[in-house]
């Protein structure tokens, strides 16, 4: 058992054997995907965070480690490293990246796994829901490919950053 098959229960089982595996223990993905960000605003926020250069072919790496404890997800982006923490917290997940931590509640949907976004606080402070961005992200498997897609838009600024493609699992 790790902090995401007991977040998940019974769905892990329901979740294809591909996502399984990237779910369990240690993994590592790799292939070219998409990096879009937005508008002069969003760039600035992008910066600030550390997010990824916009990009239609980055080159990206990911290592997940997973443990009853927490998640770890270090990508590469380009080189670029963003590393974020999964920990349990009243019954959600809380992703620290930095100083955010936003919570999300998953939810398995035809073998892919859906992140439900619920809440942000920025330096331990939760922010107001309009302030909030608006985070959605997928994962499914996809012809034998880990395939994801995550986008973040934020009240009055739009259309803030996407990045998604396919890797393959190592």
């Amino acid at each position: 058992m790790n902090i995401f098959t007991t977040h998940i229960g019974e769905e892990f089982h329901e979740l294809s054997p591909l996502l399984q595996k990237v779910h369990t223990g240690h993994s590592r993905m790799e292939g070219c995907i998409a990096v879009k960000r937005g508008g002069k605003l969003a760039n600035i926020i992008c910066n600030i965070f550390g997010f990824p250069r916009h990009n239609l072919q980055t080159d990206l790496a990911v290592e997940c480690d997973h443990n009853a404890e927490s998640m770890v997800w270090v990508r590469y982006f380009d080189g670029l490293k963003m590393s974020s923490r999964f920990i349990s917290g009243n019954n959600c997940l809380v992703e620290k990246l930095g100083p955010l931590s936003m919570r999300f509640k998953t939810r398995v949907n035809e073998g892919a796994l859906e992140y439900h976004f619920l809440g942000t606080r920025l330096f331990g402070i939760p922010m107001p829901a309009f302030l909030c961005p608006q985070i959605k992200a997928r994962e499914q498997e996809k012809n034998g490919y880990y395939s994801f897609n995550v986008s973040v838009s934020m009240f009055l600024i739009g259309f803030v950053l996407s990045y998604g493609g396919e890797l393959s699992v190592k």
